[in-house]
């Protein structure tokens, strides 16, 4: 899989017009360099078109989820960025996409919200005003809405007139975020960047008696993980996500696969401030969820035998021990 810089230089090689003069990629690069800032994990994508946002979007997010009227070139598109499988491309009739969009909005919002983690949508389908503002109204459960194309009269008329959407360009993209979120839509989590590693390093030191590793961790070697940790996760073989409630971040959590499992590691309050509201809980078990359904795989975790109050934790939320040895236990995940 093609890392983020690599995707934009090739795609503005791309010397096909229409894929150019459809996509937000080569305008000052205000599309990707705001994904990238947001840090979603799961997007929404209105309007696949040739598949060039999508990349984009795919290449910063964990998956996306895109609808179409129309199959086009994103198939082709994706495949050759090595991004295929991290998109999801639905092409269906409009009512079909209206339907599946509305029950994800509003039958089941709580569901989709906790199973998903969906924390970004991106509308770029019709032009209209009634299209866009129809959109807008079954992807906003997402709190946070990027619009292209706000040049356009009907476009700018919903989201800059009646949302007050805020303007990343001066031509193309609008951005809206719902600011009256519940403590359960505060709590999130996202992939780490390099700007995380300190606060790894400091969190992992500081809880380190409760880790198979018991020394304190360098700068150095601390960067060192982390140049290794991004060639596996590029491999799609490991993934440390922050923990976050609102932009404050509470802890973080691990997985990587391992001989046929999933393997979960570093599962860590780091911000004490933020403790009771059990964030890293909440993010574990929308986590474990996921996982469940993309890979089918088994789920789990090493315990330290003299951690008695992690242990009893993960038995009263549905993990069981399946193996023992003599300084910790592997617990198995059985819980839906």
């Amino acid at each position: 899989m093609l890392r983020y810089q690599e995707i934009k230089r090739r795609l503005q090689d791309i010397s096909r017009t229409d894929m150019l003069s459809a996509s937000a990629v080569g305008r000052g690069d205000c599309f990707g360099r705001f994904v990238r800032e947001l840090q979603p994990v799961n997007i929404i994508e209105i309007g696949t078109y040739n598949g060039i946002s999508t990349a984009v979007l795919a290449s910063i997010a964990e998956h996306v989820y895109t609808f179409d009227i129309a199959s086009r070139d994103a198939d082709l598109i994706l495949r050759m960025f090595g991004l295929r499988h991290k998109v999801s491309i639905i092409v269906a009739p409009q009512y079909e996409i209206d339907f599946q969009l509305s029950c994800i909005a509003n039958r089941h919002r709580s569901y989709y919200k906790k199973q998903f983690n969906f924390d970004l949508a991106f509308i770029d389908g019709a032009h209209d005003y009634e299209s866009v503002k129809h959109d807008f109204e079954i992807v906003k459960f997402t709190g946070r809405v990027l619009f292209h194309n706000i040049d356009w009269k009907p476009v700018r008329k919903f989201v800059i007139g009646e949302l007050g959407a805020k303007k990343l360009d001066s031509r193309l993209i609008g951005y809206w975020e719902d600011n009256n979120k519940s403590q359960d839509e505060m709590i999130s989590y996202r992939l780490i960047t390099e700007d995380d590693i300190e606060d790894l390093r400091i969190w992992k030191n500081v809880n380190k008696d409760g880790f198979f590793y018991k020394r304190n961790i360098t700068k150095k070697a601390q960067k060192k993980w982390y140049k290794e940790y991004i060639e596996r996760n590029t491999r799609g073989q490991d993934f440390m996500f922050i923990a976050c409630y609102g932009d404050v971040k509470a802890g973080c959590i691990g997985y990587r696969i391992i001989n046929g499992r999933i393997d979960i590691y570093n599962f860590m309050l780091g911000n004490k401030e933020l403790e009771g509201k059990k964030i890293l809980s909440t993010v574990a078990k929308t986590l474990w969820r996921n996982l469940k359904d993309k890979y089918n795989l088994d789920i789990t975790v090493k315990v330290l035998k003299t951690n008695n109050n992690t242990i009893n934790w993960y038995l009263k939320n549905n993990w069981s021990i399946i193996e023992n040895y003599k300084d910790h236990h592997v617990f198995k995940w059985s819980g839906k």
